[in-house]
């Protein structure tokens, strides 16, 4: 419903409202996590209803959900080297936020690039973290990031170097996703999330092109050549594998 009126000129003054009202969720640290991730969660809504309308919201959002990143991993850690960890609060927040950079990539498209270098290491200090949840949230950001790439890719010429730097920023993606397949052994849904998304990239020809033939081959043999279909259900394993909360 949000979705579908966000445009409407007479639903203007109750979007800013919104909006401001996320804002300062945000930016007060004194309130519990999970109300932050809410905020992430909606911002990252209002990009995918509203896109290139977005864009003049896009460097708050954005630094937010790094920030959030940052935030989580000083307090809890970004990855550990057990099987099992404790979920702490800044559990949800961390998934939003990772989402809601995904959801931004899609949204503003090449408007996103500008926040690449900023965004892609953001995303990828998660890419060991012990809940399923996150590696699952990383995977779809990096595919949304990748299949942005691939748009941009469309639009720039052979020889420039923009074009240089989106296909080493693509080689960086694939090199990240390939990680995030076979560094953990727990977590189905993950691990689904995570071939699916190395699926739909090397569907995607702007991001294929990017790549180049080696890189592109490379990924394909991440898994063992498994496909996200091969992995069954999560339920099961997932809930074996749950981080304990506080």
């Amino acid at each position: 419903i949000l979705a579908s009126a966000w445009s409407e000129p007479a639903f203007r003054a109750t979007r800013e409202d919104l909006i401001a009202l996320a804002r300062r969720m945000l930016a007060d640290g004194a309130l519990p996590s999970n109300v932050r991730a809410g905020a992430h969660s909606f911002f990252g809504s209002m990009a995918l209803a509203s896109f290139e309308e977005f864009v003049p919201h896009l460097p708050y959002a954005v630094e937010a959900a790094v920030l959030s990143l940052h935030t989580a991993d000083s307090e809890g850690g970004a990855a550990s080297s057990g099987r099992r960890a404790v979920r702490t609060g800044a559990h949800e927040e961390r998934v939003a936020a990772i989402t809601s950079l995904g959801a931004y990539a899609v949204a503003v498209d090449a408007h996103f690039a500008v926040h690449l270098q900023t965004v892609v290491p953001a995303i990828c200090a998660q890419l060991q973290h012990p809940d399923a949840d996150v590696r699952a949230a990383v995977a779809n950001s990096l595919e949304r990031i990748g299949r942005m790439l691939g748009g941009l890719a469309e639009k720039l010429d052979g020889n420039s170097s923009d074009r240089v730097a989106a296909a080493l920023m693509a080689q960086g993606l694939a090199r990240s996703l390939r990680a995030l397949i076979e560094g953990h052994s727990d977590g189905a849904s993950a691990l689904r999330r995570s071939l699916q998304a190395k699926e739909d990239l090397l569907e995607c020809p702007g991001f294929v092109a990017l790549l180049g033939q080696e890189f592109a081959a490379e990924l394909s043999t991440a898994g063992g050549g498994k496909l996200a279909d091969d992995v069954g259900s999560s339920l099961a394993e997932d809930d074996d594998d749950a981080l304990e909360d506080d």
